[in-house]
């Protein structure tokens, strides 16, 4: 099991202040960048899961990975909001992740129909 951090290739995450100030704008653009980074696990990971987000709880936020692959497991960190981590990634099994991914999709799907 192993967390990496975002490639140099996909390029830096947007900073606050490069969008002058705007949450909007910059919410936007870390969206966007996330998407990037989804990308580059759909093009070079391994696995029926890559590219798919899973995030986790933590404190007033939420850590957030993006699948790299299932075998082995790898994911990669997104140093986004508070940049959060969760304590027990280094333990996450492909299983866990399966289950994590599954309930992510019911959930928006919940509020789609909403």
């Amino acid at each position: 099991m192993a967390v990496y951090s975002v490639p140099e290739e996909v390029g830096k995450k947007p900073e606050y202040w490069d969008c002058g100030g705007d949450f909007k704008k910059h919410n936007a653009a870390t969206e966007a960048w996330i998407e990037t980074v989804k990308d580059f696990a759909k093009k070079n990971g391994q696995g029926e899961l890559k590219g798919e987000e899973i995030r986790f709880q933590v404190a007033d936020g939420y850590a957030r990975y993006v699948v790299l692959s299932l075998r082995p497991v790898r994911l990669i960190h997104l140093p986004v909001c508070d940049a959060y981590q969760f304590p027990y990634a280094h333990r996450l099994t492909a299983a866990d992740i399966r289950e994590e991914v599954r309930r992510s999709k019911a959930i928006a799907a919940l509020w789609e129909n909403r």
